[in-house]
């Protein structure tokens, strides 16, 4: 699949695809070609953060939906930061995402880098 024996990510990786059932794999992979993604994003999603494949549909969904319907990003780029689909959207995400709001309402926000103002600590 592309993972370097070296890294960490090898193992997580065959964690992941050891604990979850290939329907499962499925389904949530047909759940990601909804919003957009292809083949190649869902494998290149998965050797970045392995870890995206072991949330339940039910969070990947919501995250994908927050981030696409409410904050108008385009899917592609969470599957090119796959990380985004772990955080938590009531804690980190929702609140981080109104502060973005005003600042763009305001006119204080020149681009929108999604994946740095999520990863930021607090």
């Amino acid at each position: 699949m592309g993972f370097n024996a070296l890294t960490g990510k090898l193992v997580m990786a065959v964690a992941i695809i050891t604990c979850i059932s290939k329907s499962t794999w499925a389904s949530k992979a047909d759940l990601c070609k909804m919003w957009g993604w292809s083949d190649e994003d869902i494998l290149a999603a998965f050797q970045r953060f392995p870890q995206y494949m072991s949330h339940s549909e039910n969070k990947i969904e919501k995250t994908m939906g927050f981030f696409v319907n409410q904050m108008g990003c385009e899917s592609t780029i969470i599957a090119r930061f796959p990380v985004l689909l772990s955080l938590c959207l009531k804690k980190r995400i929702v609140p981080r995402a109104s502060v973005i709001k005003v600042l763009s309402s305001k006119g204080l926000l020149k681009q929108l880098n999604i994946q740095q103002i999520c990863y930021s600590s607090e």
